[in-house]
């Protein structure tokens, strides 16, 4: 354990390595503070504040990575999956949620109408939709393929056949 008077040193080189000061900066500032001090004593408080300032990084970095991954996990969480995304249009489709909506209605104090929020059953175009939506994600818009191939499932290369043309020219009329 450094004695306070070396502590303070250290402490300062660190703040200096923190702000990205080189060596020779931070060597001329810290001649400037303790005068009596040698070369080899700044590059002893040196090497202990590089490795302090270097388990410091290590600490930030993984307290930084270890939230990234907190909150990559927070917001897949939030997602819902393929099944759960069916599984909520199904529920749209037969009629089983309500959904939120508002509906105008008049305010007999403030003399006007205003918008108040209801829960109804899904409607006959948002059922459609819902049907839709869930068609798409089981494939069934999909375009169907269909390849030329012969007897043995080969594909069957377009034959092109070419017709020459004589020119008007070199026809020759006859009467």
């Amino acid at each position: 354990m450094p004695k306070p008077s070396e502590q303070a040193q250290i402490d300062f080189i660190v703040d200096c390595l923190r702000k990205g000061e080189q060596r020779k900066a931070i060597l001329a500032k810290f001649g400037k503070k303790w005068q009596s001090a040698s070369e080899r004593t700044f590059d002893r408080r040196l090497r202990q504040a590089e490795s302090i300032s270097q388990d410091q990084q290590q600490r930030i970095k993984s307290i930084a990575e270890q939230s990234i991954i907190n909150e990559a996990e927070v917001l897949k969480s939030k997602i819902l999956s393929s099944v759960e995304r069916q599984e909520l249009l199904t529920k749209i489709a037969i009629g089983e949620i309500e959904i939120p909506t508002k509906r105008p209605q008049w305010d007999k104090q403030q003399e006007k109408f205003v918008m108040i929020p209801v829960l109804e059953l899904a409607d006959h175009s948002t059922r459609i939709r819902a049907v839709a939506e869930l068609n798409k994600m089981d494939g069934s818009y999909s375009p169907s393929k269909i390849a030329q191939t012969d007897t043995d499932g080969n594909d069957i290369t377009p034959t092109i056949t070419q017709y020459i043309i004589p020119s008007l020219g070199e026809i020759e009329l006859k009467e």
